[in-house]
This record gives structure tokens, C-alpha cells and sequence, in this order.
């Protein structure tokens, strides 16, 4: 009975750990902030496949942390799942994002001291998406990857 107790307590651990702090405050930052209009006026958002929404998932390595946001044209954040559990999900990365760090890396990014590119080259940042949109949008992304990193 005590190893049963056990287990159930270190599963309800993890599973308390699987997803991010507070994704509606995530939302809620980031659709209030200037991300939403980097990410129009950018030009961002209009490549998305035809979805009408481009997606967009982070994962934190060595941890069961994941988010996937759905952004729509309006440049926000309209609808999300708390654990991208899977990095081979549907996903077009043509269109849409992956991002993989360590938590001390989006710890790092959530300081706002480096950009996207110092991230990439030198700061444990994996990407998986359309690398020349990317390039071409750094602003529009910092913009992003700085309010979902203070939100991990």
C-alpha cells in the first residue's frame, strides 16, 4: 500500500509539472502586449498553410513541459494545448514552429538580453520551422519567444 502511495504522489508530481505556469496568463500577456501587431505587421502571420492560424510549439528539454499555440491572423493567440506532447505532431514546418531549450536557456530568453539569432547560435535554442521567415521576422519572434519564456 505504501509503494502505491508512492507512485500515485510522484505521478501527480509530474503531472502537475507537464504544462506551463499559467497558459491563459501567457495568453493574456501575450495578446496584450505589442506581439500580436510585430507579428501583422510583420507579415508573420500570413503564412499559415491555409489554416488560418499558424502553429507554434515549445517544449523545455529533459522535462514533460509543453505548450502548442494556435495564432491567428489577428497576430493573437486564440487557442492552445498544454502539452505538445509530440514532436512529430502535424505540425508544417513550412509554416509553423518548434522550439526546443533547457529551462536555464528560457530562463536566459526570458531576460530579453539577447536576441532570437544569439539564442539559435549560442544560447541551447533548437528550431524546427521556415528558417527564412524566421530570419526575415527575428523582431516579431523575440517579441513571442520573450513572453512565453517568462511564462515557463
Amino acid at each position: 500500500m505504501k509503494f502505491t502511495t508512492i507512485i500515485v504522489t510522484l505521478l501527480a508530481i509530474v503531472f502537475a509539472q507537464s504544462s506551463f505556469a499559467d497558459t491563459n496568463a501567457l495568453a493574456d500577456d501575450f495578446n496584450k502586449s505589442d506581439g500580436p501587431s510585430e507579428l501583422v505587421s510583420s507579415g508573420w502571420v500570413e503564412n499559415d498553410g491555409g489554416k488560418n492560424f499558424k502553429i507554434v510549439q515549445i517544449f523545455v528539454n529533459h522535462s514533460f513541459q509543453s505548450i502548442e499555440l494556435h495564432i491567428d491572423k489577428s497576430g493573437k493567440i486564440i487557442t492552445w494545448i498544454d502539452s505538445a506532447r509530440s514532436t512529430d505532431s502535424s505540425i508544417d514546418v513550412d509554416v509553423d514552429y518548434q522550439f526546443f531549450a533547457d529551462i536555464e536557456d528560457w530562463r536566459m530568453i526570458s531576460k530579453g538580453e539577447n536576441d532570437f539569432m544569439y539564442h539559435l547560435t549560442v544560447g541551447g535554442l533548437a528550431f524546427k520551422g521556415p528558417m527564412m521567415e524566421a530570419m526575415s521576422k527575428m523582431q516579431a519572434i523575440d517579441q513571442l519567444l520573450l513572453i512565453i519564456a517568462k511564462n515557463i
